[in-house]
């Protein structure tokens, strides 16, 4: 019993952290790329990939992406630029403060 309660705590906390960097994606924070090749194929950047490229589920459970937005945005249009380490971490930590 005890190690199904701590199974289901490490879901919610690892759904939690995979939220978190769904809302860095969406602020549009670029990660560096040697942290994106450190997160490669994981979770956690799908999570951010996502949020990058606006796709997102309703309450219903209907997917939205890029197809269904009224507005587009180019990811190589030259004005992102990597974001510092204490930028993300700090989002990572506190990601509805602005």
């Amino acid at each position: 019993m005890a190690n199904a309660k701590r199974q289901t705590w490490i879901d919610r906390a690892a759904a939690e952290v995979g939220h978190r960097f769904y809302l860095l994606g969406y602020s549009r924070i670029l990660l560096p790329r040697g942290l994106r090749k450190l997160l490669a194929k994981s979770r956690w950047h799908r999570s951010w990939l996502a949020g990058d490229m606006g796709i997102y589920s309703d309450l219903m459970g209907n997917q939205y992406g890029v197809c269904d937005r009224l507005w587009t945005r180019s990811r190589k249009d030259g004005t992102r630029k990597d974001a510092s380490y204490l930028t993300i971490f700090g989002k990572l930590l506190h990601p509805y403060d602005h």
